[in-house]
């Protein structure tokens, strides 16, 4: 082990620990919340366990902790092998569902990635001193054993693992910010790095039971957890690549539509108006909605059908204002052949 590295922290002391006032994220979660106690400023919490629901986790809580502030994301995504993908569409989603701006999310988060476990301390050590003067609320380093697997020199992974750790742990220490960390694992009783769950104060571990997930609390710092369980309802988002061509998820959404929507429909109207916004707006229209800046193709679906009705509005408002028009005149000349008929008629008596 590393024990400069260690040496480098500067702990905070009981009576220092006990003068901070006390903050707490939640994360929106109800059942994890409440297993854990929400998140703490200035503590470390693992999170470890299942791919899918960490990845889809990560979403949630990017878009979470945004709201209330500044925060890092250290991503570690294996370049050629298994990738931690950020799924624009899905923060998009999550940033809707809390009535989010996501072009704040984007203001809010400083992002770096490593590629590799060569990059893993530098691409830390760039953003860090990146941030060193902003207000970070949290920082999440996500994966943090990704590299160690695919390495080819397993000790020079690990060392550099180690390295990033502290850098990470040590800023955070430092400056009294939330810490998260997440690790990949299926086994209950995973190999993990032993002083990584040694300075966490909350330590959970995630599997899939079912269509559920199980949250086992198997570290808190002031909780007996002797592996307290807690079962989540959590419904997934389905994870793409990082960049989706718009025709694919526009055809995606359509079909969704016209598989699931469209046969509960009972007014037969309504059906053929949504096969003449097809063809008259949306695929006539594709092009713009493509290029439009929208994360979601529904927003997308949703704007292009509010111009066609404007411009529909618009084409009937003109018709009738022609029409009153017309009416106007005629009314003009109905007032003058009546006084010129009363004229005639008051000429022949």
């Amino acid at each position: 082990m590393n024990h400069k590295a260690i040496t480098a922290i500067n702990f905070i002391s009981a009576l220092k620990l006990s003068q901070i006032s006390k903050e707490v994220f939640y994360l929106g979660i109800n059942e994890l919340d409440s297993l854990i106690g929400g998140i703490e400023k200035g503590k470390f919490y693992l999170f470890c366990g299942n791919q899918l629901f960490l990845r889809d986790f990560i979403h949630r809580i990017l878009v979470k902790f945004s709201i209330k502030g500044k925060i890092a994301y250290i991503n570690n995504t294996n370049y050629y092998s298994s990738k931690n993908f950020i799924d624009f569409d899905i923060l998009a989603l999550y940033s809707k569902m809390e009535g989010y701006e996501i072009t704040n999310l984007a203001r809010n988060v400083y992002f770096v990635a490593a590629y590799n476990e060569l990059r893993q301390p530098k691409s830390v050590e760039e953003l860090l001193k990146h941030i060193a003067e902003e207000k970070i609320r949290v920082v999440i380093f996500d994966g943090l054993n990704k590299f160690l697997d695919s390495a080819l020199n397993r000790k020079v992974a690990f060392e550099n693992l180690k390295l990033s750790f502290y850098k990470v742990l040590r800023f955070c220490i430092e400056r009294n910010i939330s810490l998260i960390v997440t690790l990949e694992y299926e086994d209950l009783e995973p190999r993990l790095p032993h002083f990584v769950l040694h300075f966490s104060h909350v330590a959970v571990f995630f599997r899939i039971k079912g269509s559920r997930v199980q949250a086992c609390l198997i570290k808190h710092y002031a909780k007996d957890t002797n592996y307290k369980t807690s079962i989540i309802n959590f419904q997934f988002q389905e994870m793409g690549r990082i960049t989706i061509p718009f025709r694919e998820k526009y055809q995606a959404m359509l079909n969704s539509l016209q598989e699931n929507l469209l046969p509960l429909i009972r007014d037969v109207e309504y059906k053929e108006s949504f096969e003449q916004l097809i063809k008259e707006v949306w695929d006539y229209e594709y092009a713009a909605m493509a290029n439009s800046g929208l994360p979601l193709v529904i927003d997308n679906l949703n704007l292009m059908a509010n111009l066609h009705n404007k411009s529909k509005i618009n084409l009937l408002k003109k018709m009738i204002e022609e029409k009153d028009k017309k009416i106007h005149e005629l009314e003009k000349r109905i007032v003058k052949l009546e006084e010129k008929l009363k004229e005639l008629t008051n000429g022949h008596l």
